[in-house]
């Protein structure tokens, strides 16, 4: 319905503080976002705040370009493993300047600059020099808002992911699980 067909939701990455983490490990769990010893999860959303992937949580100091890594969902995707029957149609110019319908397979998520230059990965440019490009990477930011409301909503809902917890990858996913679970019920 926003006209970006083929693109099933956004993607990014969230710091949760850890309550009570271990002196030893602190220097890996310290989180530049965070003045505390944070876990950092990859969430991927539609664009109605359905969350489609999470990962397990890894250490604050992984940026983007690594989690995406560890995250089976956009890997399974990039390499063609999932989704392969998802078809869309983009509009194209030929040489001649005619407007012709190309058919694709395979979807593809949204995501900031942070993530790996992979093709089902597609973020707004970097450095514009059109106004088509200042247009295109200011629709792609508003579309990726919806990662973001979907932290906000997990973490207005659930205020342990807000305060800190111990065992954070099962009361993450837990979360994450719930919420969805309500959207079912409540739309």
């Amino acid at each position: 319905m926003a006209g970006l067909h083929g693109a099933i939701g956004s993607t990014d990455a969230t710091h949760i503080a850890i309550e009570k983490a271990p002196t030893w490990l602190n220097h890996v769990h310290k989180s530049h976002k965070l003045n505390s010893s944070s876990r950092t999860y990859t969430l991927t959303t539609s664009h109605r705040v359905l969350i489609l992937s999470s990962t397990s949580g890894h250490t604050a100091s992984f940026n983007d370009k690594t989690l995406i890594l560890f995250d089976e969902f956009l890997c399974s995707l990039q390499k063609g493993k999932i989704l392969q029957d998802y078809e869309f149609e983009l509009y194209d110019i030929d040489s001649n300047g005619t407007v012709t319908k190309k058919k694709y397979r395979g979807p593809w998520i949204i995501a900031d600059n942070g993530y790996l230059n992979w093709s089902t990965i597609i973020p707004p440019y970097k450095i514009t020099t059109t106004y088509a490009q200042t247009r295109w990477s200011q629709w792609v930011e508003s579309m990726r808002k919806d990662v973001e409301c979907t932290f906000g909503i997990l973490k207005g809902r659930f205020r342990i992911l807000k305060s800190g917890i111990d065992s954070t990858d099962a009361i993450w996913k837990t979360c994450c699980s719930i919420h969805n679970w309500l959207l079912d019920i409540d739309g």
